[in-house]
C-alpha cells in the first residue's frame, strides 16, 4: 500500500469537488441506516450507495456531526466542501498557510497538507461502535463475531450443527417450534427453565423463564394471545417434542379450539426440532459468555437469557436472508442505540435531599428496555427501572468492595423509579404474564392511576373505549343530570382502571370506573345508614351442599354496573372527572355512584325488594340468602348463586330481574365455576373448592417457590427467631388468612398462631408463612370436597389450654359438618381465661353449640331437615362433666344455653378419644399433630379423590 493510498484509508480528506461526505469504512459511522436505490458516480465509475450514518468531528472545541454516505470498495473518507458550506458550516481558507478551518460557530476543526492531500485534523468520535465493544453489547453474538475472542472460545464450543430443513410456510405464525430447557442453575429470581417460542417465517422467539415444566400450556396460551393480537395473524401449527408437558389435556383442548395443528417429533430424533434447538444453543452460548465477561454468578441466568433473547431478535440472520426476526414480525426496525454490554457497572442517579450525600449508587445493568434500563442493586436485593444511568461498559460491579455474598441475592423487591420508564418486552400490547419478573413488577403492563397517565399510556385507546363504556353506562342508568355548580358543597371524583383477568392471568378486558371520594362525606348530611349484610362463607358451603344433598343446579350470575340501579336517598353532588367535566357545572346525582358510602346498601336495598318481589323469602337468619320451594339464592353484593330444580323456574327469574323497572344488566355466567376467587368444580353434584391459581399467584408475587414435598404445615411449630425484620409480614398473612378459612382448614390454626406477629413482625414468624405457603404450593390440588350425604350434622370442639405464652389465653378449635360436608371451622384464642384445661375445653363446646344450633335454625328455615340429635364429639371427659352439670361461676353465662339444648335433644355431647379428635388439627401445630390421619376426615381431597400421598386406608 503506498503512502497516499494510506493516507486516504485511515485520514479524512476534504474534498471540493465532492457533493457529499462518503467513506468505505462503515466502522466510522454509528446510527446507521439502509439506504434504498442511491448511486453516486465517481471518476472510476457509479457505485451504490448502502448505508448511511453519523460522523462526529472533533478537535479543541466542541463535537459536531455530520450525515456520511457509506460506499462498499470506497478507498477514501471524504467530506465534501460544498455540502459542508451548504449545511451552514464556516469552512474559511488561510492564504498564509494554505489551510482551511472549519466551524459551527465555535472553535472548529482545521486542515493539513499532506503529499497535496487536504486532511482534516480531528479525532472521528464514532461513538466508540469498535467493533469489539459491538460484539460485547450485543451479547458476543456469532452476527458480530471477531477473531479469537477469549470470551467466546471458553463459552461456544460446540458439537457440529443440525442440517438445515426447508421452510414449510411462508406465513408468520404459520408453524411455532417450542421447546423447554433445563433444569438450569436456580436463578436469583427462582427459575429453573425456560421456554422458546419460534415463528419459523421471522424466527422472532418469545422466551418465559419458568419454575416448572407445568408451566408450559400457561405460556403457551399467552404467547398465542399476544403473538395474534400483535400481528393480526393466527398461530396455525405449533411443532415440540413429546414431553409431557406439551401433551396435557388442557393443551390439546387448547389447541383443538384454536384450530392449531399440533405436530410431535418422535423421541430421540431432536434434529427434527432443529430451530428450538439452536436457539436454546445460541441463548446459552450467550448467556455463558454474557455472565463470564463480568464474572457474574450463574445464578443470574434468568437475566441474561431474556437479554440475549431480545438481542437475537434484533440482528441479522441467514435463515431469514439477513434481515431481522424483529423486522420481519412487527414489519418495522427495532431501535438498537440504546444496547450496551450486560451486566456491566451503573451509576444510577438518586434523588436526595441533603446537598452533602452522594448523588449517585453502584448498580447492575441486567436488561435493556426501549426507554431505560433495569438495574439490579445487590446489596438491598431489589430491581428498579431507570433512565438516569450512567453505564460503564469496561467495568464490572465489585462485589467484595460492597461486601456483599453473592449468595444472599434472592427475593427480589421490583421498584419503578420516578423517571416512570416502562418496562418493555417482546410483546407490548396487550401484556400478558409473559415473564414473572414482569408479573411482579407489573411494570410490563402498568394501569394508569389518572386520566393524565391515560392520555401518556401506549395502551391509551383501549383505556379510552373503556372509559367511554363506563360513561354511556353512567347515560344509560340516568345516573346523573348536569347543573349549574352555584358553589354548592361538590364531591370530587376520580378514574379507576383495573384489568379483569381470566383464571390464567390472560386480559379478559380492560376497565374503568367513576368513583366518588366517599371518604370526605359526612354523616348526617350526606348519608345515614351505610350497612350493608355480606354473607359468611359458612353459609356459602352450607349452600352448595343443600344443592349437592337436592341434586339441583348451580348457576351463577352477576350484573353489571350494579351500584347505578339504586335511587339515591339524599341530594348529593359531583364534580365529574375529565374529560367530561364543564366550567360552571357539575352532576346532581339520581342514583348511587361507586364510592359513595351508601351505595352498598342502596344497592342491596334495591335488589333484596326486587327479589321480594319475584315472590321470595328473606331468611331470617341470614339477610343475603333468600329462597321458595323451587329456588334458594345467595346473595354478595352484586354476585348471586342461584340453586334450581328446572331450569324453567331459572329463567323465570332472570327474565324478571332484566325486565323490571330497575332494568338491570344481568349476566347469565352459566353454571358456578367460579366465585370470589375460588374454582368450583360440580361433578355428578359433588362440589370441589379449590384455591390452586390464587395460592400459586400468591408464591409469585412473593417470589416463593415449593419446597421438599412436606405434608405438614410447620412440622417444628412456629420457628423461634425473634429477630425483627422488614418483610411484608402482613400481606403474606392476609393471603394465607384467605386460603386457611375458604378452602384449607389444615392451615388454619398455624396462621391464626402467626397472625399474632404481625404487629411485631420477626424472622422466624416469616419463614414459619413462607414453610406454610410451601405447603400449600406442594398440595395446591387439594379440593374441599361438599356432598350431601346423610342428614347428619357432627360437631367438633378442642382446645389447648394456657397456649399463648404472654397471656395464658388457651386456643379454641371447632369444626362442623352437615350432611357430610364441612360447613365451618375456626381457630381463635379465647378471650375468657380458663384455670383448667377442662374449662377451656368447655368454653370452645359452647361455641361450637351456637355454632351448630344457627346452622340448625337456617335449615329449619328452608325446610331441610337434619337428625337430632346433633353429636358433640368432646375429647375431655371433665368438660362433658361441666355440660351436664353445674359449670364454673365465671362461664356459668352458658351454662343455661348448653343445658337447654342438652335437655331438648337437640345436641348430644360425646366423648371421642384425641387422636380421632378433628378439631385438634384447629387448635395445635407441628408434630403434636397426626395430620395422616385427621386430613382425609377434613372433606380435603386430590382431584376428586383421596390424597394417595398420605396413604390413608380406603
Amino acid at each position: 500500500m503506498s503512502k497516499v493510498d494510506e493516507l486516504l484509508k485511515n485520514n479524512w480528506i476534504l474534498d471540493s469537488g465532492a457533493d457529499n461526505h462518503f467513506t468505505g469504512d462503515l466502522q466510522k459511522l454509528h446510527h446507521i441506516t439502509e439506504v434504498d436505490d442511491a448511486y453516486v458516480r465517481t471518476p472510476i465509475g457509479t457505485h451504490k450507495i448502502t448505508h448511511c450514518g453519523i460522523l462526529n468531528l472533533k478537535n479543541s472545541g466542541p463535537e459536531f456531526s455530520i450525515k456520511v454516505f457509506f460506499i462498499p470498495g470506497f478507498q477514501s473518507n471524504c467530506i465534501s466542501l460544498s455540502k459542508l458550506k451548504k449545511d451552514g458550516y464556516s469552512v474559511n481558507y488561510s492564504n498564509s498557510n494554505g489551510n482551511w478551518t472549519i466551524s459551527n460557530g465555535d472553535d472548529g476543526v482545521t486542515t493539513t497538507n499532506v503529499d497535496g492531500l487536504t486532511i482534516i485534523n480531528c479525532n472521528a468520535v464514532s461513538k466508540i461502535f469498535r467493533p469489539a465493544l459491538l460484539h460485547r453489547r450485543f451479547g458476543h453474538s456469532s452476527k458480530f463475531s471477531i477473531e479469537n475472542c477469549e470470551i467466546c472460545l471458553l463459552n461456544k464450543m460446540k458439537k457440529r450443527s443440525f442440517n438445515k430443513c426447508p421452510a414449510t410456510t411462508d406465513d408468520i405464525l404459520g408453524r411455532i417450534f417450542s421447546d423447554i430447557c433445563g433444569p438450569l442453575v436456580t436463578s436469583t429470581e427462582d427459575f429453573k427453565y425456560f421456554i422458546t417460542f419460534i415463528d419459523e417465517k421471522s424466527r422472532f422467539c418469545g422466551i418465559f423463564t419458568i419454575r416448572d415444566r407445568s408451566e408450559a400450556f400457561r405460556c403457551f396460551k399467552q404467547f398465542v394471545d399476544w403473538a395474534e393480537t400483535q400481528t393480526g395473524k393466527r398461530v396455525k401449527s405449533l411443532l415440540t417434542d413429546n414431553a409431557k408437558e406439551y401433551r396435557s389435556e388442557k393443551f390439546e383442548n387448547f389447541c383443538l379450539a384454536k384450530g392449531i395443528e399440533r405436530i410431535e417429533i418422535p423421541p430421540h430424533t431432536p434434529q427434527q426440532n432443529g430451530i428450538a434447538e439452536r436457539k436454546n444453543q445460541s441463548l446459552l452460548s450467550m448467556v455463558r459468555c454474557m455472565l463470564s465477561e463480568k464474572q457474574l454468578p450463574m445464578t443470574f441466568w434468568s437475566y441474561a437469557v431474556r437479554e440475549a433473547n431480545r438481542i437475537l431478535n434484533r440482528i441479522p440472520s441467514k435463515a431469514t436472508n439477513m434481515l431481522m426476526p424483529y423486522e420481519i414480525f412487527y414489519n418495522r426496525k427495532p431501535n438498537v442505540d440504546n444496547i450496551r454490554v450486560f451486566g456491566s457497572l451503573v451509576y444510577k442517579h438518586i434523588p436526595s435531599s441533603n446537598k452533602l450525600q452522594p448523588r449517585a449508587v453502584p448498580q447492575i445493568l441486567v436488561g435493556t428496555l426501549e426507554k431505560g434500563y433495569k438495574l439490579l442493586d445487590p446489596k438491598h436485593n431489589k430491581i428498579s427501572i431507570s433512565r438516569n444511568v450512567k453505564i460503564l461498559e469496561d467495568r464490572c460491579f465489585d462485589f467484595k468492595k460492597h461486601e456483599i455474598e453473592i449468595e444472599n441475592i434472592q427475593n427480589l423487591e421490583i421498584s419503578i423509579e420516578e423517571d416512570n420508564v416502562k418496562e418493555d418486552h417482546e410483546y407490548s400490547k396487550p401484556a400478558m404474564k409473559f415473564s414473572n419478573f414482569s408479573v411482579k413488577s407489573k411494570a410490563a403492563f402498568p394501569v394508569p392511576d389518572s386520566f393524565e397517565e391515560v392520555m401518556n399510556s401506549d395502551y391509551k385507546q383501549y383505556w379510552l373505549d373503556a372509559m367511554s363504556d363506563e360513561y354511556q353506562a353512567l347515560i344509560k342508568h340516568d345516573v346523573f343530570e348536569v347543573v349549574e355548580s352555584d358553589q354548592r358543597k361538590l364531591l370530587t371524583t376520580k378514574w379507576v382502571f383495573n384489568l379483569k383477568l381470566t383464571d390464567d392471568n390472560a386480559i379478559k378486558a380492560f376497565k374503568a370506573r367513576i368513583v366518588a371520594r366517599g371518604f370526605k362525606q359526612k354523616e348526617g348530611i350526606d348519608f345515614d345508614e351505610i350497612y350493608s349484610p355480606v354473607v359468611d362463607r359458612s353459609v356459602i358451603r352450607l349452600f352448595l351442599t343443600l344443592a349437592s344433598k337436592r341434586r339441583w343446579k348451580v348457576n351463577h350470575i352477576d350484573f353489571g354496573n350494579a351500584f347505578l340501579n339504586g335511587k339515591i336517598d339524599r341530594e348529593v353532588y359531583v364534580k365529574p372527572p375529565a374529560p367530561y367535566h364543564e366550567e360552571g357545572k357539575c352532576w346532581k346525582l339520581k342514583k348511587s355512584l361507586y364510592g359513595l358510602k351508601q351505595s352498598p346498601k342502596i344497592w342491596n336495598q334495591t335488589l333484596s325488594d326486587q327479589l321480594l318481589k319475584f315472590g321470595l323469602t328473606r331468611s331470617s337468619f341470614e339477610p343475603c340468602l333468600f329462597w321458595s320451594e323451587k329456588l334458594m339464592i345467595i346473595v354478595y353484593v352484586d354476585d348471586i348463586l342461584i340453586s334450581f330444580n328446572h331450569q324453567s323456574d331459572f329463567d323465570n327469574l332472570l327474565s324478571f330481574l332484566s325486565n323490571n323497572e330497575n332494568g338491570f344488566i344481568v349476566k347469565n355466567l352459566g353454571p358456578v365455576n367460579h366465585f370470589l376467587g375460588i374454582s368450583i368444580t360440580n361433578v355428578d353434584h359433588v362440589f370441589y373448592l379449590n384455591q390452586e391459581p390464587y395460592i400459586k399467584s400468591l408464591a409469585e408475587k412473593f417470589n416463593i417457590c415449593a419446597g421438599s414435598k412436606e405434608m405438614i404445615p410447620l412440622p417444628s411449630g412456629i420457628l423461634v427467631d425473634e429477630s425483627p425484620t422488614e418483610k411484608p409480614i402482613r400481606e403474606l398473612i392476609g393471603g394465607l388468612n384467605y386460603v386457611a378459612h375458604w378452602t384449607r382448614p389444615d392451615i388454619c390454626a398455624a396462621v391464626n398462631l402467626l397472625s399474632r406477629k404481625m404487629h411485631h413482625p420477626t424472622k422466624g414468624a416469616w419463614k414459619s408463612c413462607v414453610q406454610i405457603l410451601r405447603y400449600l404450593l406442594s398440595t395446591s390440588d387439594w379440593k374441599l370436597k361438599l356432598e350431601g350425604k346423610n342428614e347428619e350434622c357432627e360437631v367438633y370442639a378442642d382446645a389447648d389450654f394456657a397456649t399463648d405464652k404472654e397471656s395464658r389465653a388457651s386456643q379454641s378449635g371447632i369444626f362442623i359438618k352437615i350432611f357430610g360436608s364441612p360447613i365451618a371451622w375456626s381457630s381463635n384464642k379465647q378471650k375468657c381465661k380458663s384455670t383448667s384445661s377442662s374449662e377451656a375445653e368447655l368454653i370452645a363446646a359452647s361455641k361450637a353449640i351456637k355454632e351448630a344450633t344457627g346452622f340448625r335454625n337456617i335449615l329449619n328455615e328452608v325446610n331441610e331437615s337434619i337428625k337430632l340429635p346433633m353429636t358433640l364429639f368432646e375429647d375431655n371427659k371433665n368438660c362433658l362433666h361441666y355440660l351436664k352439670n353445674l359449670c364454673p361461676k365465671h362461664i356459668d353465662i352458658d351454662r343455661k344455653y348448653n343445658e337447654d339444648q342438652i335437655l331438648r335433644g337437640i345436641i348430644k355431647p360425646i366423648y371421642l378419644e384425641s387422636s380421632k379428635q378433628l378439631a385438634d388439627i384447629l387448635t395445635k401445630v407441628g408434630g403434636r399433630i397426626n395430620y395422616k390421619n385427621l386430613i382425609p376426615h377434613l372433606c380435603l381431597v386430590k382431584g376428586g379423590m383421596l390424597d394417595d400421598r398420605l396413604s390413608i386406608p380406603r
